[in-house]
């Protein structure tokens, strides 16, 4: 059950992996937003290495006729989904405890650290003529001075098919 869980979460975590690349985020933003993106896996992940588990578990003992075995000393076919209904039980309410609190906790720290590209704009210091460009939220921006948190010319350019448009 744990190779399982190992498999499945990565496979998930690749796809929750590249989802700060279309953020335009530096590589160390990324970097460190990805243990965040891990917990969001466990509620696809857990249920499906569990089924898996269960599926070989008792897939096994039927193949073995251990379950003929069970019946003949008089132990009813019901009496062996009790210990993966309690497992199931248990596995329900720590996934419920992840949605509830360490989920959204996470969420809160990636979203902190896509913050990290505004705050690097308005840490500039002081300068002339800063530009960058967002390409996958169609604008970018130009700022002609900048002093601390002042920002003097500030040109937003936003991409909107055939009707650009500049905001100064």
């Amino acid at each position: 059950p744990a190779l399982a869980l190992l498999a499945i979460t990565f496979v998930f975590f690749l796809g929750t992996a590249f989802r700060p690349l279309r953020d335009d985020l530096t590589y160390i933003q990324i970097l460190r937003a990805l243990p965040f993106a891990v917990p969001y896996t466990f509620p696809y992940s857990l249920p499906m290495a569990f089924l898996i588990a269960l599926t070989l578990t008792y897939g096994r003992l039927v193949a073995d006729r251990e379950v003929l075995a069970l019946e003949s000393v008089g132990v009813p076919p019901r009496a062996l989904a009790s210990p993966a209904i309690l497992l199931a039980t248990l596995l329900s309410l720590g996934s419920l405890a992840l949605q509830a609190s360490f989920i959204p906790w996470c969420h809160q720290k990636k979203q902190e650290i896509q913050r990290a590209v505004v705050e690097e704009l308005l840490s500039l210091g002081e300068g002339d003529h800063w530009s960058k460009v967002f390409p996958h939220q169609g604008f970018d921006i130009y700022v002609r001075r900048h002093r601390g948190p002042v920002l003097e010319g500030v040109v937003l350019h936003r991409d909107l098919g055939d009707l650009p448009a500049t905001i100064v």
